[in-house]
């Protein structure tokens, strides 16, 4: 048996074992998630969802858990996607081509790769300590959002350069020939922006924030 039969042999092997351990991380993925459903759905009712918490089990709820849930989900994208859809389009179509801007591109991609961990010791000195929210939605939010802002950036600037790509600059200059503003241009004719390569990066930052529980619990 030579080399080349030996490789496409072990290639197989592996290839095989992957599969194999995929499946087994997914069936027992799939039987835990039985598992709690089955335990769960019996003990969920309206009383359980709109009861406060209470040491005593059969009156306790999670209506504060869910409740705040909502509200700072709500917050988060309200500051947020505004600011970062507004921020890559004017980076992308009206920052300049310079040092400063270069430098400016350069820390939001880094910025996306911070720890939540640091966005939360950020928040907990900025907005409770200096600005004294004290443990308010407020403080929470601002924190989620300064989060998923770079992300929300990011992905704005992908779709609009995709966007761009789309559309023939030919109709760019019609536009500037009618008498259009650059803002015009931009809003109407310029480009469509994807609407779902940048909502759907938001709504999943969104998310990524709600789990990012360190800067919550800061």
């Amino acid at each position: 048996m030579n080399s080349i039969k030996k490789n496409q042999i072990t290639d197989s092997l592996f290839n095989y074992l992957g599969i194999a351990s995929t499946m087994f991380g997914l069936i027992m993925l799939a039987i835990f998630i039985a598992n709690i459903l089955i335990d769960g759905i019996a003990r969920i009712d309206w009383q359980f969802l709109t009861s406060l918490p209470s040491r005593k089990p059969e009156k306790a709820g999670i209506l504060t858990a869910w409740t705040g849930t909502v509200w700072i989900l709500g917050l988060t994208a309200v500051f947020a996607i505004p600011l970062s859809v507004a921020t890559g389009i004017y980076l992308e179509e009206y920052g300049k081509r310079n040092k400063l801007g270069t430098l400016i591109e350069i820390n939001i991609t880094n910025l996306a790769g911070v720890p939540s961990i640091i966005y939360g010791l950020l928040g907990l000195e900025i907005f409770e300590r200096i600005l004294h929210f004290v443990s308010s939605l407020m403080a929470g939010a601002f924190t989620l959002a300064l989060l998923i802002l770079p992300i929300i950036i990011v992905a704005t600037r992908e779709a609009i350069r995709e966007a761009i790509r789309a559309v023939p600059n030919s109709l760019r200059e019609a536009s500037y020939g009618m008498g259009a503003t650059k803002w015009q241009t931009v809003s109407h004719q310029g480009y469509c922006l994807p609407l779902q390569e940048v909502f759907l990066p938001a709504l999943s930052c969104r998310c990524q924030g709600q789990w990012a529980k360190r800067p919550r619990l800061l």
